[in-house]
């Protein structure tokens, strides 16, 4: 009788092992190569856990089970050595994983998982130099003259950045703008254009809503809406994305309303040199007629850093020398030039 008990018990064991290693777990992500792209674990039959161990890009991950969302793991998830404890996991993404080669250890019970991440080789940073990034949503006015049909999503409008979509490069600090971009009362986010990974070979992908909102240096009329950015008043809007390759691809996103006047008007016509500005800078200008000129410096959510130039001046050509430039922080600044009624704004960019 014995030995027959220990006959089915041994056959159960075998059993249960096997329905384990039956299940199908994933990571998915945008550092696995975009949601839907799934990294099958492997089961372990000796320590009975899942395993993978891979290159990750800089974004966020999650676990799920059979390729599909009904159960799906992630949570605070702290990146460590081999040491670590077991991290308990939870339905958010995992987020602010950084490039670099990791071993990812899971188990669970059904009810409950859990999770070791073991950082094995730290990555270099992100290059994204030739990569395009476009506003998505509905908030995204047709009123904008570049705006065109969702065709990805389906969700709204998308809007290319300035400079067809590419980043202005600061070292590591790679910066997108939309200047005077009108939004409508909705939600909308900042992605990769069409959310196809770049052909320049960074193999990432991503798109980011308010959690990337820096709320302090942003206009009080956007808000949370659910994960997506809002714009509570319809308005014209100057918008930023700031990506620090070198603080794990850091997301920053602000938001101002558009209240500089950036058109140019036709009395006022004015160059900067050098470009970019290092230290010390020329204004030059032409007047067509006896104006009251006014030149200050912006930063780029809207702060009156300095006014260098308030007098009056005759019709001509006229030069102004602007320094300790390189005293400011580095990054993208706005020089307005008023004359009269006029007013025209230009962009710099301090290194």
């Amino acid at each position: 009788m014995r030995t027959k008990f220990y006959y089915l018990v041994a056959i159960l064991l075998v059993s249960i092992t096997s329905i384990n290693a039956q299940e199908t777990w994933s990571l998915t992500g945008t550092s696995a190569g975009g949601w839907g792209t799934d990294l099958d674990l492997i089961w372990n039959s000796t320590s009975s856990q899942y395993e993978y161990t891979g290159d990750f890009t800089t974004g966020e991950l999650k676990v799920r089970k059979d390729h599909a969302w009904d159960t799906a793991w992630g949570g605070n998830i702290i990146p460590g050595d081999a040491a670590q404890d077991w991290q308990e996991m939870d339905g958010n993404n995992i987020t602010g994983v950084a490039s670099g080669n990791y071993t990812f250890i899971f188990k669970t019970d059904g009810t409950t998982a859990q999770c070791k991440f073991i950082l094995n080789s730290v990555g270099e940073d992100t290059d994204w130099t030739d990569v395009p990034v476009e506003l998505v949503g509905s908030a995204v006015s047709t009123d904008n003259s570049n705006a065109v049909p969702d065709a990805v999503w389906s969700w709204g409008n998308v809007l290319d950045a300035n400079n067809s979509g590419m980043p202005i490069v600061l070292g590591s600090v790679y910066t997108w703008s939309w200047d005077a971009t009108i939004l409508e009362v909705d939600g909308f986010k900042i992605r990769i254009k069409d959310n196809v990974i770049p052909a320049n070979g960074n193999g990432s992908v991503f798109d980011v809503g308010y959690s990337g909102v820096d709320a302090s240096a942003s206009s009080s009329n956007i808000v949370d809406d659910g994960g997506n950015i809002k714009s509570a008043v319809k308005g014209s809007y100057n918008i930023t994305l700031t990506i620090d390759a070198s603080d794990s691809d850091k997301k920053t996103i602000v938001i101002t309303e558009h209240t500089l006047g950036l058109a140019k008007i036709s009395n006022t016509e004015f160059n900067i040199y050098p470009s970019p500005i290092v230290s010390n800078a020329t204004i030059e200008y032409s007047l067509t007629e006896k104006s009251d000129v006014n030149i200050s410096v912006f930063n780029v959510v809207g702060k009156l850093m300095r006014s260098h130039v308030s007098q009056n001046q005759n019709k001509g050509i006229h030069k102004a020398k602007f320094e300790a430039f390189g005293n400011y922080p580095k990054g993208v600044y706005f020089v307005k030039l008023s004359a009269n009624n006029s007013v025209s704004v230009k962009k710099v960019i301090i290194k």
